[in-house]
């Protein structure tokens, strides 16, 4: 079931741990530098492990990212069984407890959590991320609610940075304006997919992705386009309740 947004709504994911890769410190910060630049907020993922270098790099840069946990076979295998999964899902969020951090959701590849669904709204985890495919195109929006009972809903990917190189690589740029304009004007919701490593190897991607985050500031400047982690899109999803208060005019009972 499509979310609806009320306007067309940008959300950016980064895959910082990924493929059991290590993990460029230069182009860890150049990535939260250039969207910290644009005042864009992203949703950073890790596996979360207790000698995770580049968790601390990014929250000494960026004290408030939003946070995804991401599925890493290491410890998160293809059919794990309830008692696994439960025991690692805690010795990770232990990691983040340490650092003040509590993760949206998960980021997944290949596995499958609709056994264990009572475990992430135990934890709080709002978020399942998933990865679309190269060529995606959803008519109905990236952000879907897969499990309106216990509070879930699933980000899948339809944007991923870098960008396949192709024969029209030259018209990358005026392509991207096209499909960020039809995005905009149609209201619809955009997961971008942002995989680190594969950017630090692609250096020529570096400008094309700064141009584009340019052209999401104007549309956001011009108040057609909101640009949210996915922590800030649940808040806009469920806004948090508010507590009544007491008039001052009437006794307390």
């Amino acid at each position: 079931m499509a979310i609806e947004t009320h306007g067309a709504l940008w959300t950016f994911v980064v895959d910082v741990e990924a493929d059991e890769v290590d993990v460029n410190p230069a182009g860890l910060l150049k990535l939260a530098a250039l969207l910290d630049r644009h005042r864009i907020p992203a949703s950073w993922t890790f596996t979360a492990h207790p000698g995770s270098r580049a968790l601390r790099l990014l929250l000494g840069r960026v004290p408030g990212a939003d946070l995804l946990l991401h599925g890493d076979p290491s410890w998160l295998p293809p059919h794990a069984d309830r008692t696994h999964f439960a025991s690692a899902l805690e010795q990770r969020l232990a990691v983040l407890r340490k650092l003040g951090k509590h993760p949206s959701g998960l980021r997944l590849t290949a596995h499958e959590l609709s056994e264990h669904l009572d475990l992430l709204v135990r934890h709080k985890l709002r978020w399942i991320v998933r990865d679309g495919g190269k060529h995606r195109r959803s008519t109905d929006g990236d952000l879907q609610l897969q499990h309106g009972r216990f509070g879930i809903w699933r980000a899948t990917a339809s944007w991923h940075w870098p960008q396949s190189g192709s024969w029209a690589a030259p018209f990358g740029g005026w392509a991207d304006r096209q499909r960020l304009a039809k995005t905009v004007t149609s209201s619809r919701a955009t997961v971008v997919s942002i995989d680190l490593a594969k950017m630090v190897r692609v250096p020529r991607q570096w400008p094309s992705l700064e141009e584009l985050l340019r052209k999401v500031v104007r549309w956001r400047a011009r108040g057609k386009l909101r640009v949210e982690s996915l922590a800030g899109v649940t808040l806009v999803l469920r806004p948090p309740r508010r507590t009544p208060m007491r008039s001052i005019l009437k006794p307390a009972a």
